[in-house]
Parts: structure tokens; C-alpha cells; sequence
């Protein structure tokens, strides 16, 4: 049962290898066009919005205890 999970493992740490230099060398082919970086392909980058965020929440009305000591039952 060990070696089929290792060979699970190992295998698909190879094709995540595999992917990952294929992509690479997508993006270094795709850089290395004339033109590449024309106003028509950086549209997408131009028209990218930060998400909004959140203010961060006020502090509550009380102090919050630390450490508060554990509470014993009245068996």
C-alpha cells in the first residue's frame, strides 16, 4: 500500500513539473513576439479592479480578558 501511495505521489509531482514548463515556455514564447505588449493584448491588465475591502471592525465596548480562568461547575 506505501509504494502505490509514493507512486501516486511521485507521479503526479512529475506532471505538475511537466505543466509548470509548459506554461513557462508559453509565456517565453508569447514574450518573445514582436508586438507583445501592443495596447491590444494590455487591455486586460488596464482594466483590472482591486477587489474592495472591508474596513477593519472597531474595538468592542468592553476589554477582553486575556486569559480568563476557567469556570467550575456547581456539582
Amino acid at each position: 500500500m506505501a509504494l502505490k501511495n509514493r507512486f501516486f505521489i511521485i507521479l503526479s509531482f512529475l506532471l505538475a513539473l511537466v505543466l509548470t514548463f509548459c506554461s513557462a515556455r508559453d509565456l517565453i514564447e508569447v514574450s518573445g513576439k514582436e508586438d507583445a505588449c501592443d495596447e491590444t493584448s494590455m487591455t486586460a491588465f488596464t482594466d483590472y479592479t482591486p477587489p474592495r475591502t472591508r474596513p477593519p471592525s472597531p474595538p468592542p465596548p468592553f476589554p477582553l480578558p486575556c486569559n480568563p480562568a476557567p469556570t467550575q461547575g456547581t456539582g
